[in-house]
């Protein structure tokens, strides 16, 4: 069983099981150290936060978060193992008022259910499976999804990088080994 520990906020030091990961061939949960550079560079901003986690994987984002002080999190996951994964640890760390599970393709959801779309997110995090390519239509379809200041971090493998993501513009960029995490704002946005 693989375990993922919460490095700072009230949870700081709980560790999250992952009893599935191994049916899960797309899960690459987020180091510790990439995890504390993006901490680090979204800052206070997460304080009362409302997140968007899509492709919520392991939830170690979203855990994350909400032991640093944002007040909700939506995670996104079509994977199974990695929903039931995703229940008991929010059973474990007594995260039922906080958090709302979506058990869902995540393209499909922001693509076909934008306009249902009734909250507005400060962070949105998207970690896909690194065989994923998004299309313009996907980036415009998440605009619904956003406020003027909203700060979306994206992770994708190095070589598989698309550098436009129109109608947002790219703040900073963040390279970890084998991956990189782009740190966007829409166009009107007031920056990181």
């Amino acid at each position: 069983m693989t375990t993922l520990r919460i490095i700072s906020g009230i949870l700081a030091g709980k560790k999250i099981k992952l009893s599935n990961s191994s049916k899960n061939t797309f899960l690459r949960p987020i180091p510790e150290k990439v995890r504390e550079s993006i901490f680090s560079i979204i800052g206070t901003r997460i304080l009362k936060a409302k997140i968007l986690d899509l492709f919520a994987g392991s939830g170690i984002f979203s855990f994350e978060s909400l032991s640093r002080g944002a007040s909700e999190t939506y995670m996104i996951e079509s994977n199974k193992y990695s929903i039931n994964d995703i229940y008991n640890n929010i059973n474990y760390l007594k995260l039922d008022s906080n958090c709302k599970i979506y058990f869902s393709d995540v393209i499909k959801l922001i693509i076909f259910e934008y306009k249902k779309q009734i909250v507005n997110f400060d962070i949105i995090f998207i970690d896909p499976p690194y065989i994923f390519d998004f299309k313009t239509y996907f980036w415009q379809k998440l605009t619904y999804f956003i406020k003027k200041d909203t700060l979306i971090i994206y992770r994708c493998k190095k070589s598989n990088v698309k550098k436009k993501f129109s109608p947002f513009i790219i703040k900073e960029i963040k390279e970890y080994k084998n991956m990189q995490c782009f740190f966007i704002i829409p166009k009107a946005g007031n920056g990181i």
